[in-house]
């Protein structure tokens, strides 16, 4: 079934925050999702409005635009018989820093229950606009999914913040209605970028992970750090830290077009199984190896 839910022209419209926008359509597995994300091009003469918000950092605000990972994972996920949608189909998924939702609407799109997670202000600018504006209804989808999910392709999806520089259980106590411990899968595109993202990114996984389900974390990174560099995050800092903290690494290789090469890795609290038949040679990745 077709989701045509976009404005036939994706022209350049003013949100009522003071900056422009532009759309960035995906089409998975015959669902065409549509979001709006800032105009990085447009002139920006404006103060960023959610600057003063306690929980919006200059992190935060990247969460405004879509990264190369994400288009190296959606493309994984236009091949339905790709072990990632056999991953996610029927399951419930967490993304974390969803930003505009576009992967996560996408995993949706292929038969997943995705729960779209950010820190407030990016859920309120992007998360909860841009999964109206691609559900297929207004009324809670059917099947097991994420309590409130609405439809989306194959699949669901929910938005709601998540601050990685909290503990979940502390954010629960507020009064959350969903709790994103319950998840089956975590998924992430690169969403831990800074140095200073690694620790706090890395426990909320880990807090994720021990949930009732034991979910995996597949990750995708984006090289960006030099040697030396005192700013951007290696993956191997990033790797490395997983695994003092107990997790099993396994690298699934590059995915993604020349110009959004990105490693794709699966996280895990315990050891893995040997992978599924097809599993290693799907998307021209490397075979799984625990490290």
């Amino acid at each position: 079934m077709t989701n045509v839910l976009c404005a036939a022209t994706m022209a350049v419209q003013a949100t009522t925050q003071g900056w422009d926008t532009v759309g960035e359509t995906a089409t998975v597995q015959g669902t065409k999702i549509c979001v709006r994300r800032k105009d990085l091009e447009a002139e920006d003469d404006c103060q960023d409005p959610n600057f003063f918000d306690e929980d919006y950092s200059i992190a935060a605000s990247t969460g405004m635009v879509v990264w190369e990972g994400s288009w190296a994972l959606i493309a994984l996920l236009r091949d339905p018989s790709h072990w990632i949608c056999a991953r996610l189909r029927g399951a419930r998924v967490v993304e974390l820093g969803a930003g505009t939702g576009l992967l996560g609407l996408c995993a949706a799109a292929a038969g997943g229950s995705v729960l779209l997670t950010d820190v407030p202000a990016v859920v309120s600018e992007m998360l909860l606009p841009n999964l109206a504006s691609n559900a297929s209804s207004g009324a809670e989808a059917e099947g097991g999914g994420w309590p409130g999910a609405r439809p989306v392709g194959a699949g669901s999806a929910a938005a709601a913040p998540l601050d990685w520089w909290r503990p979940v259980e502390e954010q629960l106590l507020e009064g959350a209605q969903l709790d994103p411990r319950d998840a089956d899968v975590v998924l992430a595109a690169e969403c831990v970028w800074l140095k200073e993202l690694v620790e706090p990114f890395v426990a909320t996984v880990l807090s994720l992970m021990r949930g009732p389900r034991r979910p995996t974390c597949l990750m995708g990174f984006r090289e960006r750090a030099v040697e030396g560099s005192q700013t951007f995050a290696a993956s191997s800092s990033v790797m490395d830290e997983f695994r003092a903290r107990g997790c099993f690494v396994l690298e699934h290789g590059e995915v993604g077009e020349q110009g959004q090469c990105t490693t794709l890795y699966e996280l895990r609290l315990s050891p893995p199984a040997a992978p599924a038949t097809g599993e290693a040679a799907s998307g021209g990745g490397a075979a799984p190896q625990a490290q």
